[in-house]
């Protein structure tokens, strides 16, 4: 009987057939969820506001853009970003261009760039545009600068020019920005900054910068845009300066000797090697380039009658002298190692007076200067050897040509011709190489050199 009292109370506990109890159903104490407490916002603690810039055009590399003049933000392509640095709303904000975009160098332009930041984020846009193309012409006293047209080709005065001439061409800076002249009675470089729009010339605070030597004349800037060298013509060394291509300074690194009369240098592409024609000692001095501080190391001679003018293909495979009193271009092979040079087999006819020589930047023609002809001689470079096949007929330049230069987009050849005191202007046939001529541009002084940027 006991047994069934036990087994009823178990039953009316709930209990099962399985064992289990039944606390699985009694309702346990529940814990309330936590909850975070609800903070009313701030109104005095500022909202930021992003500063996204999207940048169209850019064609070259190193476009710096700053905010308020701390944030910096660099492009090298198109696209968009923003700065790191927000913006609380209400604050100002000015976003400048610090550093122009180089190889291609560029003028980039900001729009929308400054003002109040307001209740989104804020949208800036930067324009790049080509920048205005220059010929700097050098005449005996003075260097006029020129604009360009894009689309013809065409050059017009600025106005602008520099109280410095010669009769070989300026040079420029890697990026166009600076402009050098040697001042052959002052013994130095002058330099000058150039307005990458208006082109109006700047002189450098500290030009002009001694070359240690006696009547300086031809310079070349290395590829690199690090050094320049500058050839004291009577003083027979080389100067070596090191270039600030922030600021357009030159500092001198060093000097080393030349052969008799040095007047021209020039440097081949890769920036290895770099060539001086010695007139009256009758070689090309060969010398290899440390490319860490620009310096010299001596090389070898080579024996070359009166070497003038030289132009060094854009691959660096050839290397093209003119020679006083001759008509004729000579050529050389340029191992790509050591910059040794090796003659080509024979010398190639051209005009009477052969001056300056240029070769375009696809490498597929050369063009000379004929000064007692007054004319210009089209050459094909054959690809392999080097050798030229004269394209006739030749081009008339009007009397006494010798600076020569070809546009950067080798659409065109311009010749500097002293009798004519204009600069001429022929459009290069893509197909072979001949000349058409097109415009002249008058000059107020007899143009003797031409550089373009």
């Amino acid at each position: 009987m006991a047994a069934i009292v036990a087994v009823a109370t178990l039953s009316s506990c709930g209990g099962d057939s399985n064992g289990s109890s039944g606390m699985a159903d009694m309702a346990l104490p529940q814990t309330p969820p936590v909850t975070a407490p609800v903070v009313a916002p701030d109104p005095a603690a500022p909202v930021s506001r992003t500063i996204s810039v999207t940048v169209a055009g850019l064609l070259g590399t190193g476009l710096v853009l700053q905010n308020n003049g701390a944030d910096n933000l660099t492009f090298d392509a198109d696209g968009q970003a923003a700065f790191a640095r927000p913006v609380a709303q209400g604050g100002a904000y000015a976003v400048t261009v610090v550093t122009q975009p180089t190889l291609p160098a560029q003028i980039c332009t900001v729009g929308a760039g400054a003002g109040t930041a307001g209740s989104a984020t804020i949208a800036v846009t930067v324009t790049c545009a080509a920048r205005t193309r220059l010929a700097i012409v050098t005449s005996l006293f003075s260097s006029a600068i020129l604009a360009g047209d894009p689309s013809t080709g065409a050059f017009t005065s600025t106005g602008y020019s520099v109280p410095v001439g010669g009769i070989l061409p300026a040079t420029l800076s890697r990026t166009g920005d600076f402009l050098y002249l040697t001042d052959i009675s002052a013994n130095a470089v002058r330099g000058y900054s150039l307005d990458p729009v208006s082109g109006a010339p700047t002189p450098l605070p500290a030009s002009p910068f001694s070359t240690g030597g006696i009547a300086p004349q031809a310079s070349a800037m290395s590829p690199n845009g690090k050094f320049l060298y500058v050839a004291n013509r009577d003083s027979n060394t080389l100067a070596i300066f090191a270039v600030n291509e922030s600021t357009g300074d030159l500092m001198s690194a060093g000097q080393v000797p030349t052969g008799g009369n040095p007047i021209s240098v020039a440097v081949t592409p890769n920036g290895k090697t770099l060539y001086v024609c010695n007139y009256t000692a009758n070689t090309i001095s060969v010398y290899n380039i440390d490319a860490n501080n620009g310096m010299l190391a001596a090389g070898i001679a080579i024996p070359t009658p009166s070497p003038r003018y030289t132009a060094i293909d854009p691959a660096g495979k050839f290397l093209y002298v003119t020679r006083g009193n001759d008509n004729v271009v000579y050529g050389f092979t340029i191992d790509a190692a050591t910059g040794a040079l090796t003659p080509m087999s024979s010398p190639f006819p051209a005009g009477n007076g052969t001056t300056n020589l240029v070769v375009e930047p696809a490498g597929k023609y050369l063009y000379v200067s004929n000064e007692t002809d007054g004319t210009a001689s089209s050459f094909t470079i054959d690809a392999t050897s080097g050798a030229l096949s004269e394209v006739l007929p030749r081009a008339p330049t009007g009397g006494l040509p010798e600076g020569i230069a070809v546009s950067p987009t080798g659409q065109y050849l311009y010749v500097a011709s002293q009798t004519a005191r204009a600069v001429q202007q022929f459009a290069i046939d893509a197909t072979n190489g001949s000349l058409s001529q097109r415009s002249g541009t008058s000059m107020s002084a007899p143009p003797i050199a031409i550089v373009i940027r």
